[in-house]
């Protein structure tokens, strides 16, 4: 009884659905099947597009690790470039025991450092017993240029004299350039408060016999991997960490935990998944597994490989995974209101059809669609009128449509002015769940990003580009020189006032010889010049803007202007400035001078750099030719004194009659005498200070060109031993006759015009090798102003100069090393493809069994390759006992390496051959032989001339 309840409930409901009418009936079968169809749709395609979200979330995290990763690899391998460069430079120089670093060589070392902020330290390591190898077993010299406050220092480290580390022994036997594992920065072995993370990329230098003789490292900041880590981000809650072979942390989001090892959060996440052995081989992987957070995340660790070492760095990017799966989430619940509208929409177009006005606005909107989706995309006649009165679901159906399309359209158009350039192009949204044109929104301002970053990138070269080319024409007035001070001076203003684009500038130079005992700073040159406050061109030190800017020795750069201060004169009238620019030009940590530099616009940060950094070699260059005045000025006065003694004497000898008469006054002439004497002996003494002191070469000649008096590194320079050797004497008896007379003429010129030469390089040969000076000369004045000889003042620039001729021999041999290689590899090609083509040519192991036929040969035998490939050398032939032995000594005379030519006869499908073979042995790497090579010429005709 209680089953037929269950039965009879089943056949009443079956009734009742007989008993309805049929559009009810369609309505709910159409209504049941639409419910379930949908879900079973939405149901695949959300599996569909999860799968193939997250496929597409670990490629855009691989991705975006190689973008990163390559990122990373190129500015470590920049700075590896240079230590390439720098080792090729040092193998050219060579290496001397007695002088270990030329100065060249440490100044360029020090440019580096000066040109780029994140190297912090260069060092340069001297494998000794590759350099001197009949003194040293082991042991390498180190030479290390760093910067620390602002200042860079030099230091040679002879701890590792007699030994190597073992890190050290590993670069040798590696015998390339590669990346040291990270450290934190130590120097002098003091390990600073807020040490900074670095590390050390490095090249080797060989000898002459291409043996490893030390070492070039550049050590650099790793701070910018920091900054890096921070803006790779893309997930939303991803993050980026970057470690080493050791695991250590090199960069990561917290900065706390640089230096530490990784293995104490992820030690059993790499276990795991077997990511020590990825990460100690360099390798790439990406995994699922929970992060530290206890989050189920996407990890992938790809490795950063600089140059050849076995030391890489890994970095490491882990993406939660329910960031990824929120796409899938979101596109459910929009699916599910999705299959919920479709099934209201379809019950009531049915509902509809059988009240006989569904059908034609179900066939309007159905061909509407259409042709939608065959990629027609028409506004116009979207929809009837009669469908858009009807507020309805088919009524919103079409208002959603025109939409839609409208939206498309908008899309259309705005793909269009995206794709021809405007990124600056606004779309307006469907709304708040537009995800294609969020997309298309967020691609213009991706490709606006690039435009924009490109257009900073090319303002950075151009600002590059100015201030070398600015530092050029300033060393080109540098070199030029001028015939005084003054017009040397003002040749140095009008140079900074023109390429800065400033209205006025002035240079003054320190002056300490003032009649009263004061120091001033005097103005030498200026240009459109106009000052009220120093009409009389004379500064105080420690007054005014100038004098502060010489005493504290720092740039000052003002905008906000006194009124009274300065004026910018022009023809229609006074002005005041809108930027004042005062930098001190400082040699050897002293003041030389003061160049002022006033503008209607403003100095730009570029603009202050520049001047600061060409106030260095202005300074230089001012101090060298104040130092030469300054020697002129003293021998003349030295002169002039003699000059006066020579006529006291004279009135001497002419008052000797008249002695006893004036004994008193001529005791009173004596103590004079005696003074001046005293005060001539020590000039003398100066003087000759100078001459035993001074580097740099010092000659005084007479009017005739005479030697006067030089100093002693000139009297090296000529091979003499004294003084006493040169006096008197003039060019034509140390040079040939052509070098004497050129000299003379100058010499001439100068005393004839008085018009000094500056700065002038000048090349000579010396036991038949160059060597190259900068010399100044300058006439020679006695206290009346009459030119009485002239003095030069030669500093020696041959290290530079052979430097850069080896440079640039160095370049172009690298270039025709290359060319010659590129050719030499072309004739080889064209060689081996000629004698394959014409040559008979086969190939055995050195065991006698054939690896290779070309296909002449096999030709020439009627047979496939493939017949004898793999058979003995001997399978054609039949010995004798004695024929066996001597074949078996001819294959052992090959494998010693040595060549061997016969004749052979031999039969192939019925056919006798007699050949010319000639086997020669191919040796690897190990200086064994590897392979046999034969090659053979056919002569069977000798063989009917042997027929009776």
């Amino acid at each position: 009884m209680p089953m037929k309840n269950p039965i009879r409930h089943l056949l009443n409901k079956i009734s009742k659905y007989q008993r309805l009418s049929l559009q009810y009936k369609v309505l709910l079968v159409i209504t049941v099947t639409m419910t379930i169809l949908l879900t079973l749709l939405c149901f695949i395609i959300i599996r569909s597009v999860q799968s193939s979200t997250e496929e597409q979330a670990i490629d855009r995290l691989v991705n975006t690790s190689t973008l990163h990763s390559n990122e990373v690899r190129y500015e470590l391998e920049q700075s590896l470039a240079i230590a390439n460069t720098l080792a090729r430079t040092v193998e050219r120089v060579g290496y001397s025991e007695t002088q270990p670093y030329n100065d060249a060589l440490t100044e360029s070392y020090r440019d580096v450092l000066r040109s780029d902020a994140d190297i912090v330290a260069l060092w340069d390591s001297r494998y000794l017993p590759a350099l001197v190898p009949d003194k040293y077993r082991s042991g390498h010299l180190l030479n290390l240029v760093w910067r620390e406050n602002n200042l860079i220092k030099q230091t040679v480290d002879t701890n590792g004299l007699y030994g190597n580390s073992a890190t050290y022994q590993q670069l040798l036997i590696e015998n390339s350039n590669g990346i040291l594992e990270p450290y934190f920065e130590t120097f002098g072995g003091v390990q600073k408060a807020h040490p900074t993370l670095i590390t050390s990329v490095y090249a080797p230098i060989h000898n002459q016999n291409n043996q490893v003789a030390g070492f070039i490292g550049i050590d650099i900041k790793l701070e910018f991997l920091n900054a890096l880590v921070q803006r790779i981000q893309p997930y939303k809650g991803s993050y980026t960490f970057i470690i080493s072979n050791s695991f250590k942390y090199i960069a990561h989001p917290n900065t706390d935990l640089l230096g530490r090892n990784a293995q104490e959060h992820y030690g059993d996440i790499f276990t795991n998944n077997g990511v020590l052995d990825y990460i100690t081989n360099g390798g790439h992987i990406t995994f699922e597994d929970m992060d530290v957070y206890g989050e189920r995340s996407y990890f992938t660790v790809h490795p950063i490989v600089v140059g050849g070492s076995n030391t890489t760095l890994s970095m490491v990017t882990v993406v939660p995974c329910k960031e990824v799966t929120h796409q899938t989430t979101s596109l459910l619940f929009r699916a599910m209101l999705l299959g919920i509208l479709a099934i209201i929409i379809m019950v009531g177009i049915f509902y509809y059809m059988l009240r006989s006005y569904l059908l034609k606005p179900m066939l309007n909107i159905t061909h509407e669609l259409q042709k939608l989706s065959e990629g027609h995309i028409d506004a116009s006649g979207l929809a009837t009128t009669e469908v858009q009165q009807n507020s309805d679901e088919i009524g919103r159906m079409s208002i959603s449509l025109r939409r839609l399309v409208n939206g498309l359209t908008k899309k259309m158009n705005f793909s269009k002015e995206v794709g021809a350039g405007n990124y600056d192009i606004t779309l307006e949204l469907l709304g708040p769940n537009d995800v294609l044109g969020r997309e298309m929104i967020a691609m213009c301002d991706s490709l606006r990003a690039s435009r924009d970053e490109e257009l900073k990138r090319k303002a950075d070269d151009n600002q590059r580009r100015w201030f070398n080319e600015g530092l050029n024409r300033l060393s080109e007035v540098l070199r030029a020189g001028g015939n005084s001070l003054q017009s040397f001076s003002a040749n140095i203003v009008r140079e900074m006032v023109n390429y800065l684009e400033a209205n006025q500038g002035g240079l003054f130079v320190l002056n300490e010889d003032n009649a009263n005992g004061t120091t001033t700073l005097d103005l030498m040159a200026a240009y459109a010049y106009s000052r009220q406050k120093f009409i009389e061109k004379t500064i105080f030190i420690g007054e005014g803007l100038v004098g502060t800017c010489a005493v504290e020795q720092q740039t000052v750069h003002l905008t906000e202007i006194p009124d009274d201060y300065i004026a910018i004169s022009s023809g229609l009238g006074d002005a005041k400035p809108r930027s004042l620019l005062i930098v001190p030009l400082v040699s050897d940590n002293k003041t030389i001078g003061v160049i002022e530099l006033a503008s209607f616009t403003q100095f730009s940060s570029q603009h202050v750099e520049f001047a600061e950094t060409s106030a260095a070699s202005i300074a230089q260059t001012l101090a060298t030719a104040r130092t030469a005045q300054r020697t002129s000025d003293l021998l003349a006065r030295t002169q002039q004194q003699a000059e006066e003694m020579k006529a006291q004497e004279e009135e001497l000898r002419q008052n000797m009659e008249e002695l006893e008469a004036i004994k008193e006054e001529v005791e009173k002439q004596n103590d004079i005498i005696m003074a001046n004497q005293a005060e001539l002996e020590q000039e003398q003494m100066l003087l000759n200070a100078i001459l035993d002191n001074l580097p740099e070469k010092l000659v005084f000649k007479d009017n005739q060109s005479r030697y006067i008096c030089v100093s002693t590194s000139a009297i090296k320079g000529l091979g003499l031993s004294n003084q006493q050797d040169i006096k008197g004497k003039t060019d034509f008896d140390l040079f040939d006759p052509d070098e004497a007379q050129a000299n003379l003429d100058l010499e001439q010129r100068i005393l004839r015009t008085s018009i000094p030469l500056i700065g002038q390089e000048s090349e000579r040969k010396v036991n038949g090798r160059s060597e190259w000076e900068i010399t100044t000369q300058q006439p020679l004045r006695n206290s009346y102003g009459e030119v009485v000889g002239l003095f030069s003042y030669s500093h020696d620039i041959t290290p530079r100069k052979r430097l850069e001729a080896e440079i640039e021999d160095l370049k172009r041999i690298t270039a025709e090393e290359q060319q010659r290689a590129r050719t030499i590899e072309n004739d080889k090609q064209y060689l081996a493809n000629a004698l394959y083509s014409s040559t008979l040519v086969g190939e055995y192991t050195p065991d006698g069994y054939m690896t290779f036929i070309n296909q002449p040969y096999a030709q020439l035998l009627g047979i496939e390759a493939s017949e004898v490939i793999g058979k003995h050398h001997s399978y054609l032939m039949d010995f004798t006992d004695e024929q066996q032995r001597a074949y078996n000594e001819f294959w052992r005379d090959l494998n010693r390496g040595n060549s061997r030519v016969q004749e052979q006869r031999c039969t192939v499908n019925g056919r006798q051959f007699l050949f010319h073979e000639t086997y020669t042995p191919v040796f690897d790497e190990n200086a064994k032989v590897c392979k046999i090579i034969k090659i053979a010429t056919d002569i069977s005709h000798l063989l009917q001339q042997e027929e009776p």
